[in-house]
């Protein structure tokens, strides 16, 4: 049978008692000496082979008794066997009045410890009972080996009085150990009960602290870290094991300035800041962290709390807001400026024409006909760029539709068929037809002003290639439409130079440009169109050369 609860424990101790009892034998056959105990039987090996025999039972209590179903029950067995042996010691020894007679109160209180109350008392009783019997054989000569009680000035009144000391010893004997019993079993009841309540709250704590989706970290007073959790472990690509003992500006560089430590020195604490970090894989990252003291229950400080979040996301949508922001400024001057210089330009390109019309303006010479096509060239070059001013600073209310992308896309590579050089190849791929929900005019737009670009890219010729797919959702910050829902992808890649790292971030903004004469708004507005659709617009360097326009939107579940 499987030992009840404790049992374990229990075993244990009633082992340690019995191999007491053995050893407590040994000591008082070594204090009364091998010839003074021998007694009639004129030899002391009967009393080492019982005292063996007591050793041998307790290393049987430990070997047998996990298998037994109840430590009374194998307690109730054990101290009968040294009830017995003890009664064996005293008759080997020849002299009931041996030290071995104080054997049996030391039986009755480690016997109590295990046995219930009546089992205690009538443990008691037997070793009272064969203490008695054995003085009364002996006082009338039937117990062999052993002196005549009356015969060696041993009255029958004193053995009645030994007989008498001996109960009382025992019943003082079960009445302490009963009580002392009785506090252990409290005792340890509570210390159980306790326990399994710090059990409890250390498997509360862990799932709390495993659960938390910030990362959860604190340090000693000297800065060193002593607890990571799993969330800590997934954002800093270190292991529990990596970071314990090691201080925390090791593992988040200049966390140092949240715990007020620097160089072991005092400085002015900080509650919350926000860092640049590379974690473990090599990934950037921006970190939110907060720091708090970590107080002892006596109030004393004895190091930090310091928590942490991946804020990355927090941080693209900040920049997509500011740019945003920007672009409406830019937007709003736009219009201003195109109200208050487009009226004068065509006031100044329609005199230069009329003069030389009417021949105010005579074009005799060279120059002045080369002098006077650069006016009217460039009146019509900055009309262009207002014209792209007033459509930029226009706000844009696409009229979505479905509709599916190849028919889009094939209708804007038949447009560039006309602007396209010879040595450039255009292709559209796709493994199956994509729906999308857009407005497909300005959609085409967008995807025309992308591809214009791309062929700019490429003066010597190259390859043009639409690829359509479908694709995951955007991520928090490239996109305003965040519900979940099918999503649709068409990418625009060149075999041009590609995109310099430096401008890859700025090349959405309004007014940025890298070309001689671009007026830096065709992926302003790009990026205005695929905005206002609620989807997103990414540019990256092909591993194969050249740039990739990423343009997601709203897809379509089925084709019909």
């Amino acid at each position: 049978m499987i030992p009840e609860e404790g049992q374990t424990a229990g075993l244990e101790r009633l082992f340690r008692a019995q191999l007491a009892l053995a050893g407590l034998s040994a000591l008082i056959l070594i204090g009364f000496g091998p010839d003074a105990t021998a007694g009639a039987s004129g030899t002391s090996t009967g009393i080492y082979l019982t005292i063996l025999l007591l050793g041998v039972c307790a290393g049987a209590a430990h070997w047998i008794g996990p298998r037994v179903g109840s430590v009374s029950d194998w307690a109730s067995i054990l101290s009968c066997v040294d009830c017995l042996g003890v009664t064996a010691l005293l008759y080997l020894s020849g002299d009931l009045r041996s030290g071995f007679v104080f054997l049996y109160p030391v039986i009755a209180l480690y016997g109590a410890t295990f046995l219930s109350r009546p089992r205690a008392w009538g443990l008691a009783s037997v070793c009272g009972a064969a203490y008695g019997s054995l003085l009364v054989l002996a006082f009338w000569g039937l117990v062999p080996g052993v002196e005549a009680v009356g015969d060696s000035g041993f009255s029958e009144a004193a053995s009645w009085r030994a007989w008498l000391a001996l109960m009382g010893a025992l019943a003082l004997a079960v009445l302490l150990s009963g009580r002392l019993s009785s506090e252990l079993q409290s005792t340890g009841e509570a210390l159980h009960e306790s326990t399994r309540n710090l059990g409890r709250l250390n498997d509360l704590h862990d799932q709390i602290i495993g659960s938390i989706t910030s990362g959860l970290l604190t340090t000693g007073s000297r800065g060193q870290i002593s607890s990571f959790n799993p969330e800590a472990e997934r954002i800093t690509g270190f292991s529990r094991s990596d970071v314990m003992g090691r201080p925390l500006d090791e593992i988040i560089p200049g966390a140092h300035v949240l715990i007020g430590r620097r160089g072991g020195r005092k400085s002015r604490v900080q509650t919350r800041t926000r860092l640049e970090y590379r974690n473990a894989s090599g990934v950037s990252l921006f970190l939110g962290v907060a720091s708090s003291r970590l107080i002892s229950r006596e109030g004393r400080p004895r190091g930090h709390v310091v928590i942490f979040q991946d804020v990355s996301e927090v941080v693209g949508m900040e920049d997509a807001l500011r740019r945003t922001e920007r672009m409406a400024a830019v937007g709003e001057m736009a219009a201003k400026i195109a109200h208050e210089i487009r009226s004068p330009l065509a006031s100044i390109a329609g005199s230069v024409q009329l003069m030389v019309s009417t021949g105010a303006i005579r074009q005799e010479t060279e120059e002045a006909g080369r002098l006077t096509d650069v006016v009217l060239r460039e009146s019509q070059r900055l009309n262009a760029l207002i014209m792209d001013f007033l459509q930029y600073s226009r706000p844009i209310s696409p009229l979505r539709k479905e509709l599916r992308l190849d028919h889009v896309v094939r209708e804007v590579m038949v447009s560039l068929e006309a602007s396209c050089p010879d040595a450039i190849s255009m292709s559209l791929s796709m493994s199956e037809p994509v729906m999308a929900s857009a407005d497909s005019e300005h959609l085409k737009q967008a995807l025309w002003n992308i591809a214009t670009n791309a062929l700019e890219a490429m003066p010597d010729g190259g390859e043009l290639e639409f690829l359509i797919r479908r694709c995951e959702a955007p991520e928090v910050g490239d996109c305003l439409d965040l519900e979940d829902g099918p999503w649709a992808e068409v990418c625009i890649r060149d075999s041009g130079p590609g995109v310099d790292v430096d401008v890859e971030g700025r090349i959405f903004e309004p007014f940025f440009t890298t070309k001689a004469g671009g007026s830096g708004l065709g992926l302003a507005t790009v990026h205005q169109i695929i905005e206002a659709h609620g989807g997103s617009v990414r540019v990256e360097n092909s591993t194969s050369g050249g740039a990739v326009f990423r343009v997601r939107l709203r897809g379509i579940e089925s084709v019909s």
